[in-house]
């Protein structure tokens, strides 16, 4: 769950779409990519988790507001910027050979 928080994160423009502009003036990320390199499981000096950057952008109501909005945010993300994630792409990978070892594919 804490890796598909942080690829949520990725996609700015489905965020804006969900939550509005005006939560996150204090985005972070120039570029889908930059969320790994600043967004780790374990807080580190660097680094926060997900939910840290989730609070930061949207307040103390944060995990409310993306509990309500979750299917709607899932909707509108464009699979094609967590594709530009390694994390994702290893993921996608590895549920494709689990279905294809399975038979499913």
């Amino acid at each position: 769950m804490l890796m598909t928080e942080s690829w949520m994160l990725a996609d700015r423009k489905a965020l804006e779409s969900v939550v509005g502009k005006e939560l996150l003036t204090d985005y972070p990320y120039t570029r889908p990519a930059a969320v790994e390199g600043r967004v780790a499981m374990r807080r580190s000096k660097e680094k926060l988790t997900p939910k840290q950057v989730w609070t930061n952008l949207m307040g103390d109501d944060a995990n409310e507001i993306l509990h309500d909005r979750s299917e709607l945010l899932a909707q509108r993300t464009d699979l094609r910027v967590p594709a530009q994630l390694p994390s994702y792409r290893e993921w996608c990978d590895g549920v494709e050979h689990a279905l294809r070892t399975l038979g499913f594919l």
